[in-house]
């Protein structure tokens, strides 16, 4: 019978009150006891609670988010309570006990450039893989649980102008890192040595910012006269005859990795 009178008291308990016959008892710094025949039953404090009862009817009650379990306090025959909430479970993800943390050797990259990976805190000796749009390749993090993909591979040109995702993941940390990495493009800018030539006069042209070391086909009025390499730092240069007719000329230079182009319009006199 006092067992059952005890489990409806504890069911009804919050952290900071409890309502029994219509009196709250508010567990502040002094504590409050609850009796029964004029004996002592429950002493509660802001700490928890000691309930005075025979060790036959120990027992242990769950509330929502709550375990309350019931362990000796002072006595053979006394109980006390804790409310502490449980500990949380580990997720799935991190139930390994490692939290790797990974990042990109660029966070804005360009066409033709190199992209790898490095990180910490992976598991001695795991694979870990790389994937992304078009992209999957693993390699092993050392056994201090360091990663480094070395130059994993070379951003294509068909991702120009774009955001590209990563993820890096351990086969035994299982804790996936991902990214964002932005692509960017070339715009390269062709420069004339004159704006105003005579028909027929020698002259030249430059390029600037093409992707480097990538060929550029130069065009006069859709025609192509010239093709050259660029660079390592997108650069290239022409030396031409400009038309002998005509009252101007277009000058046109495309990169043929980047697709990227630029174009003048240079007047002609006799």
């Amino acid at each position: 019978m006092q067992t059952s009178m005890l489990v409806g008291i504890l069911v009804a308990l919050s952290v900071s009150a409890m309502i029994i016959g219509g009196s709250l008892l508010d567990f502040g710094d002094e504590p409050e006891t609850i009796a029964q025949n004029d004996s002592p039953l429950i002493s509660a404090t802001s700490s928890g609670l000691a309930l005075d009862t025979p060790s036959s009817e120990r027992t242990a009650l769950s509330a929502p988010n709550r375990f309350i379990p019931l362990i000796p306090s002072t006595g053979d025959d006394a109980l006390s309570t804790s409310l502490a909430p449980q500990s949380p479970q580990l997720s799935p993800r991190s139930a390994s006990g490692y939290y790797p943390n990974t990042e990109p050797a660029l966070w804005y990259a360009l066409p033709g450039q190199t992209l790898s990976f490095s990180g910490t805190g992976f598991a001695p000796n795991e694979t870990v893989t790389v994937s992304g749009t078009d992209v999957r390749f693993s390699g092993t993090a050392a056994a201090n649980g360091t990663f480094n993909s070395g130059n994993a591979f070379v951003v294509p040109f068909g991702w120009q102008n774009s955001f590209r995702t990563f993820t890096v993941e351990g086969s035994i940390s299982r804790f996936p890192n991902t990214m964002r990495i932005a692509i960017g493009s070339f715009y390269p800018q062709l420069e004339p040595s004159s704006y105003w030539v005579s028909r027929g006069q020698s002259m030249s042209a430059q390029g600037t910012a093409f992707a480097p070391n990538e060929e550029v086909r130069l065009m006069l009025n859709g025609q192509e006269i010239a093709r050259t390499r660029a660079d390592g730092k997108g650069g290239v240069a022409w030396v031409f005859a400009a038309p002998g007719v005509g009252a101007s000329f277009d000058l046109r230079a495309t990169g043929l990795s980047s697709g990227q182009s630029s174009v003048r319009t240079i007047y002609l006199h006799p």
